[in-house]
């Protein structure tokens, strides 16, 4: 993986060599950047101190879990794989790697929003949102799953996601 992949490579280099020469204590009072992201990169440079391996970690997570979906839920899943293969946005799971780990979370979500469980379903957004905070978006995904929206509903449902954005 190169570091001119995606513009955020480098701020995320930076961030991962700051975080690599910090103790795990020192990383948890760390309050600018989610938790659950320093906390990965604290581990795999504790493993192994090289950025290129943490981009590896992350997309090979993301792809496998993103996959892995596709693969259960496609009625055709050989050209799914596919088409996900080919699609130029599997190169955010190299270049955008906070989003790209909440996003793993946002597919398990979407998965148990699919098998209606809601308990794990909010676990797992929570999950997400450690990695990267737009991700709690997703909370608004169960109820609208299930609820028949006629044309003003989605209108509402709109402007309180803007609401949401524009006040958080």
């Amino acid at each position: 993986a190169s570091i001119n992949c995606g513009i955020d490579l480098r701020n995320y280099q930076y961030t991962f060599d700051w975080i690599s020469k910090l103790s795990f204590s020192d990383c948890l009072k760390n309050d600018t950047i989610e938790p659950f992201y320093i906390a990965l990169n604290w581990a795999v440079s504790k493993v192994y101190c090289e950025f290129r391996l943490f981009i590896v970690i992350v997309a090979f997570l993301c792809t496998g879990v993103t996959g892995w979906f596709y693969w259960k839920e496609s009625k055709c899943a050989p050209l799914t794989m596919l088409l996900f293969v080919i699609n130029p946005c599997i190169f955010m799971f190299y270049s955008g790697l906070r989003q790209a780990l909440a996003m793993l979370f946002v597919i398990l979500a979407y998965y148990m929003i699919l098998k209606r469980k809601i308990i794990p379903f909010i676990i797992i957004v929570f999950v997400a949102c450690y990695f990267h905070t737009s991700a709690i978006v997703m909370l608004f995904l169960y109820p609208a799953f299930y609820t028949p929206l006629k044309s003003r509903h989605f209108v509402i449902v709109l402007l309180l996601v803007g609401f949401f954005f524009l006040f958080k």
